[in-house]
């Protein structure tokens, strides 16, 4: 044989060798990445999950729910005597007669507090709908997100035409974030506002911006990749995109306010989502494996690192926090194969079909309060918020605002 054929002949051969690996390991489910955790903490299994069938209880409504469950403690999760709602639900009330976005619970007042998708109209009603009223006419076109500070006083709207706009309705003064703004959250008492700027990439900034005196302060320049940040008690939580890999696993890295120090509680984790308890002592967290299987919901501690497997298929967007340990939680039938989670879900790409769950954290316990199957119309429920004796959320299905009792 010539030089030139055995050249031929080799490459040949390494690119089918290469193609029997990928063959091989395509079906092959990889392994999942596990979270980072405090040393003293225990992490979750998250490999093939069992779940046990949950035991029946007695309910006013035996059709609409009233199952109950219990998830599995990995870790140091304190247990405490059952807070959940024992009588199941019955009807879902219809709150808004347009699209809505941005629903708030004043509880000052006890009115939640919402914006119209068509033009920006401000509408306050009683967590039932009744007693609706306009508070502003004033049109705006394009919003795409809303962040209330936890007084209802202030808001950051994010506009369709890059304007992110602080508005004070206590002094109706505006404020305008840079365009290179992409993440915001209030602090506790609303005096402040942590932003990540990325206007020129080659030097972003993590500022706090105290509005009382307008005096800001930089504690990071470090990037990150699609932030999203949640401010709760001394603790500034950063949400980020891990840069380069496939499938986007997420990171939660931490800013202590009173220290002044960073902290990294996951790293890396595929599926992730989260959502912070009231005192920021709890993460409510989802995890799958890298190719979107095996979804699952758990409860961690920050405080001691210790885990619960909750045992439930859905993400933290589709929960929210009545106390520091009890959580309501919109869980959907099925989800499709595979999915990217959670972005397929909030970009729009899945819908769902939703029954509704309440969960104490403290001891794992699950109550369905509401079964998808009662109801004739189908939910899809997000930007779930806990309005006194209420669950409200948007039905992504139409954007309008709905409620279901829970007290």
């Amino acid at each position: 044989m010539n030089k030139r054929t055995l050249i031929i002949i080799g490459a040949s051969t390494v690119i089918l060798i290469v193609l029997i690996i990928l063959l091989l390991s395509a079906g092959k489910k990889p392994a999942p990445l596990q979270p980072t955790a405090p040393s003293n903490g225990t992490l979750p299994n998250t490999g093939n999950a069992t779940y046990p069938a949950p035991n029946v209880l007695n309910s006013t409504s035996g059709a609409t729910g009233g199952q109950q469950s219990s998830g599995t403690t990995a870790g140091n999760i304190p247990s405490s005597s059952n807070q959940l709602p024992t009588n199941t639900v019955s009807q879902i009330i219809q709150l808004s007669k347009e699209p809505a976005i941005g629903a708030v619970y004043d509880p000052s007042s006890g009115h939640i507090k919402y914006y119209l998708q068509k033009n920006g109209w401000v509408i306050s009603s009683l967590p039932d709908g009744s007693n609706a009223v306009t508070i502003s006419d004033t049109t705006i076109s394009g919003i795409q997100q809303v962040v209330w500070s936890p007084s209802t006083t202030k808001v950051i709207l994010f506009l369709q035409d890059g304007t992110k706009e602080l508005y004070d309705y206590s002094t109706h003064q505006p404020t305008f974030l840079k365009n290179g703004v992409s993440a915001v959250g209030f602090s506790p008492d609303g005096g402040s506002v942590a932003f990540y700027d990325n206007t020129d990439p080659a030097t972003p900034a993590t500022d706090i911006l105290n509005l009382s005196s307008m005096n800001q302060q930089q504690i990071s320049s470090d990037i990150f990749l699609e932030p999203a940040f949640s401010w709760k008690g001394n603790n500034l939580f950063v949400r980020s995109v891990t840069p380069n890999l496939y499938r986007r696993p997420k990171n939660l890295d931490v800013y202590n306010t009173s220290t002044q120090k960073w902290s990294n509680i996951f790293n890396g984790v595929y599926g992730f989502s989260d959502a912070v308890s009231p005192n920021g002592n709890t993460i409510l967290y989802s995890q799958t494996q890298v190719y979107g299987q095996n979804l699952d919901l758990f409860v961690h501690s920050v405080t001691t690192g210790g885990e619960r497997d909750l045992q439930l298929a859905t993400i933290p967007e589709k929960c929210a926090f009545a106390s520091n340990t009890l959580v309501y939680c919109a869980v959907p039938n099925s989800w499709p194969s595979f999915p990217q989670l959670p972005e397929d879900y909030t970009s729009g790409s899945i819908q769902t079909t939703d029954s509704f769950w309440a969960i104490d954290l403290t001891n794992g316990q699950k109550f369905e309060m509401l079964k998808s199957s009662a109801l004739s119309d189908k939910f899809d429920a997000e930007r779930l918020i806990v309005a006194g004796n209420y669950l409200v959320f948007t039905n992504k299905y139409n954007h309008l605002l709905y409620a279901l009792k829970i007290h």
